[in-house]
């Protein structure tokens, strides 16, 4: 208050936080300052001087800068634990991470291993890493979460040659391979029949079967 028209004049503005001062900047870290101006600048701050009563200090609230993520889509097979799709980070301003700051973003799947089921599942980031990144947070809305789709796992499978007597029911041992250890699978044989796969029974004609 008190600057003449057309005068160019800007305070400098303190922040106080537990008793540790600094001058405010695009970089001061987020908390609440108690704000005082320390000081005057611009063309004309010489022609001026900061009263010494009547000021009011004031309380500056700086909270972390909020980015927003979108996740690349990746995919993976059963059994191999899957590499998830890479992050862009956005922000305010077409800026994402300020100039010279250390923030990193990686995706990630809730519960996610080498054995989770088949099925498409979203890729988010929950947490930010780098030395900065305590002055940074993950935006609330507005972010693009890519899929993990998982894929089944292909088996192979070896059936012994086998003969069987019309009105009863044998069938070939079959062996699959490519079973990851503790699941419980189980191959169901069938023959060829006028090509479609059926399965054997007692009443099957006599004849060679693939």
């Amino acid at each position: 208050t008190g600057i003449e028209s057309g005068d160019l004049v800007s305070p400098i503005t303190r922040l106080d936080r537990g008793g540790v001062i600094s001058i405010e900047s695009l970089k001061t870290a987020p908390g609440v300052y108690a704000a005082s101006v320390s000081g005057l600048d611009g063309g004309d701050a010489g022609n001026y001087v900061i009263a010494g009563a009547g000021n009011t200090d004031g309380v500056i609230t700086i909270v972390p800068r909020a980015l927003t993520y979108a996740t690349a889509s990746s995919s993976s097979t059963y059994g191999t634990l899957a590499t998830l799709g890479g992050v862009t980070l956005s922000g305010e301003g077409g800026v994402a991470v300020l100039a010279g700051d250390d923030v990193t973003a990686l995706a990630s799947v809730a519960g996610l291993t080498s054995r989770t089921g088949v099925g498409a599942y979203a890729q988010t980031v929950t947490t930010l890493g780098g030395a900065d990144a305590g002055n940074y947070a993950v935006a609330a809305s507005g972010n693009s979460a890519g899929l993990l789709t998982i894929t089944p796992r292909a088996l192979t499978y070896a059936i012994e040659a086998d003969s069987q007597t019309y009105g009863s029911v044998t069938g070939g041992a079959s062996t699959l391979t490519g079973v990851l250890s503790g699941d419980e699978i189980l191959g169901v044989s069938g023959i060829v029949v006028g090509g479609s796969t059926v399965a054997t029974g007692a009443r099957t004609s006599v004849g060679v079967y693939e």
